[in-house]
């Protein structure tokens, strides 16, 4: 699946640049709880109990 997207630039440019100056790309990851996301991934759906 594919989505194109036209926009003005500059209005992109200072979104971009207001929403990097609240979560730098360096710390956007650190609110992500990995072990549990994976765990829900790899566990699978629940298999419904009769």
């Amino acid at each position: 699946m594919e989505a194109l997207f036209e926009v003005p630039a500059a209005p992109l440019t200072e979104w971009l640049d207001a929403t990097y100056r609240i979560t730098s790309a360096e710390a956007e990851m650190d609110g992500l709880n990995w072990d549990n996301f994976l765990m829900g991934l790899l566990d699978g759906p629940a298999t419904p109990s009769e």
